[in-house]
């Protein structure tokens, strides 16, 4: 038998075992075993499905979204044109304001990407198919309420279409242009162009599925008082071109519209018919009377505004119609009892506006809300966009005179470290100047954040020359008046010395008839005396006034 083992050499033995055990537990975690290929599971699979799609329904935001820079020249079907200012942005393209080369002519321009996350993008082509449609339309009143397509192009990275440029959305004049709500007349002739407007795209095949207040627009200029239906991008053909008969309802389609204005099918993913336009154009032309009008403005969840609009239809609340017209009670009982395929009656719609006219007395002769502020916003805007562009002018200076202050520092000292001049740093002269830099510096700021325009004369320019005007008026008036005085005291003198020299003649003449008469024979020396003193006294006199003219 062996031995056993004193309890050191034992303890030591367990700690040897312990140790190497471990070494070999983590030798084994770096050795490479084969793993069994794991098949993906069907809900993986399905969640991948899912976030592909989403991925590929996702909007581009409006500050990622490729856009065209001002002053673009871009080349169409029919003629080129410069980019001058984006006019606004949608979910999937923007407008902008354009001028086409060699005319005086301006145009819109909508853009659309190509694709996006592999998907490609053909809303601008629906557009495209609708403004063609009404090509074709020969009635001129039936097809005034839409814009004129005049050209289209593409890039590498956009497709574009050239139309008509129209004025500010019906939105946009209310809560940016009247900064308050329509008067009944303006939002009873909104109402009516718009329905009438609807009305004419369904005659073409096609429903709108977004009526809203923000793609109604006015015409500029002399067509300021015409309403524009816009952004056709999932406007859906009803009618098969083909068989010309409405297209059956397809199972389930996704929400397509606006949530305060989609129509109740829209919210249960139905397929939408003419009836749903006309529903969302009944909600439209209630708030255009008040904006704070529908109970469901502020709401986001899509089934509690579903519950709100179906109260609306059967049990509306009484603050709707407090300023909207009743009358629209019974248009939307008409719009609900609407059936898919049938055709909703326009003009008896149309009679019952003109009913709610007479039984409101509105006057729908009156101009629009906006009529003659339009020219005003247009003078703003042109003043606005000149401050802008001076300002980016300004930035372009600034840029360049600190490059060019920041060059001339780098030349000094590089000329002062060839020249072995270390010492300026440190030198009074250099503290000063510093300090002059830091004080000019500071005054730049100023008047960066004030938006100081330096470049304007000084307040008194060009009224020195005014000022100067008038001194020298006064002067000369003050010299004609003083050379007038003169003239006056010389004619004085000159009178008063006529009036002494006919009083010495007179004397004279006096002195030799006393000398004849036999009365003053015995009297000869007295008067003789009397007559030498008079004579001396005169002639004093004369020196005076002789002494003085002169």
């Amino acid at each position: 038998m062996l031995a056993p083992l004193p309890a050191a050499e034992k303890t030591h033995t367990l700690k040897e075992e312990i140790e190497t055990a471990k070494e070999k537990s983590l030798a084994m975690r770096h050795i490479s075993h084969p793993k069994t290929a794991l098949k993906p599971s069907q809900d993986d699979k399905e969640q991948k499905t899912a976030e592909k799609k989403k991925a590929q329904h996702k909007k581009l935001s409006k500050k990622d979204r490729p856009k065209l820079a001002e002053g673009t020249e871009i080349r169409c079907n029919d003629g080129n044109y410069v980019v001058q200012q984006l006019l606004g942005s949608g979910g999937f393209g923007d407008v902008y304001r354009a001028k086409k080369i060699g005319t005086t002519k301006y145009y819109a321009i909508k853009t659309e990407l190509n694709e996006f996350n592999g998907k490609k993008i053909d809303r601008l082509k629906i557009e495209v198919a609708v403004m063609i449609a009404f090509t074709l339309v020969k009635d001129p009143e039936r097809r005034k309420h839409f814009v004129q397509l005049y050209d289209k192009g593409q890039t590498d990275t956009f497709k574009l279409i050239v139309m008509q440029l129209l004025g500010p959305s019906i939105e946009d004049l209310r809560r940016h242009i009247l900064c308050t709500d329509f008067t009944k007349a303006t939002a009873m002739r909104i109402s009516q162009q718009a329905l009438q407007g609807i009305w004419d795209l369904h005659l073409v095949g096609f429903i709108h599925r977004d009526i809203k207040p923000q793609n109604f627009a006015i015409g500029t200029g002399d067509k300021d008082d015409i309403i524009y239906l816009l952004d056709l991008g999932i406007a859906h053909r009803f009618i098969d071109k083909h068989t010309n008969k409405i297209k059956p309802p397809r199972s389930k389609v996704r929400f397509m519209g606006t949530v305060r204005y989609a129509s109740r099918n829209c919210h249960r993913c139905k397929e939408q018919s003419r009836k749903d336009d006309l529903e969302t154009w009944i909600y439209m032309s209630v708030e255009l009377y008040a904006s704070v009008i529908l109970p469901w403005r502020r709401v986001i969840d899509k089934m509690a505004v579903l519950a709100e609009k179906d109260k609306f239809f059967v049990e509306p609340s009484p603050e709707i119609y407090k300023k909207a017209p009743t009358g629209y009670k019974s248009i939307s009982k008409y719009v609900d009892n609407l059936t898919y395929e049938e055709e909703p009656n326009y003009i008896l719609i149309q009679s019952a506006l003109e009913e709610i006219i007479k039984g409101e007395c509105i006057d729908i002769r009156q101009p629009f809300d906006w009529a003659g502020k339009m020219i005003q916003k247009t003078e703003r805007d042109n003043r606005r966009r000149a401050k802008e562009k001076e300002v980016i002018e300004r930035k372009k200076i600034d840029t360049r005179l600190s490059k060019d202050v920041k060059l001339e520092k780098d030349e000094e000292v590089e000329h002062a470290n060839l020249a072995g001049v270390e010492k300026v740093k440190n030198s009074p002269e250099k503290e000063n100047n510093n300090e002059s830099t830091e004080k000019m510096s500071a005054l730049e700021e100023i008047i960066k954040g004030e938006c100081i325009d330096i470049r304007q004369p000084f307040d008194w320019a060009g009224k020195m020359i005014q000022k100067t005007e008038r001194d020298n008026r006064r002067r000369a008036k003050e010299k004609e008046v003083i050379e007038r005085k003169k003239i006056d005291t010389r004619l004085s003198k000159d009178v008063k010395l006529e009036k002494d020299e006919e009083v010495e003649h007179a004397n004279l003449a006096g002195v030799e008839k006393v000398k004849n008469s036999p009365e003053k024979e015995n009297n000869n020396e007295s008067t003789e005396k009397m007559s030498s003193a008079n004579i001396a006294f005169n002639r004093d006199n004369d020196g005076l006034i002789l002494s003085e003219y002169l």
